[in-house]
């Protein structure tokens, strides 16, 4: 199995900087846009075979981020019927 595409979330100054195997993918003001691209990016990937893997620099650590889809919630299936009132209130 091929090792997997690295990217690496690091703040620089005042920005948040995306980096795809150290080569930058872009800049960024706010954290959270950062990784929601760099976890599309990492699903494409895995669509496609490849193994990818997410990481958040924050001071000495670095978090590695699930990049999995969350699974669907059984409480909304069936159009949310668990949550559907059909009596008349």
């Amino acid at each position: 199995m091929p090792d997997p595409i690295r990217f690496d979330i690091r703040r620089h100054d005042s920005l948040w900087t995306l980096t795809r195997e150290d080569t930058p993918e872009g800049e960024y003001s706010h954290l959270d846009r950062a990784t929601h691209d760099a976890v599309g990016r990492a699903r494409e990937l895995q669509d496609t075979g490849t193994p990818a893997q997410v990481f958040v620099h924050a001071e000495d650590k670095a978090i590695q981020i699930d990049i999995y889809p969350e699974p669907e919630n059984p409480d909304l299936a069936d159009n949310a019927a668990a949550f559907t009132r059909t009596a008349p209130l």
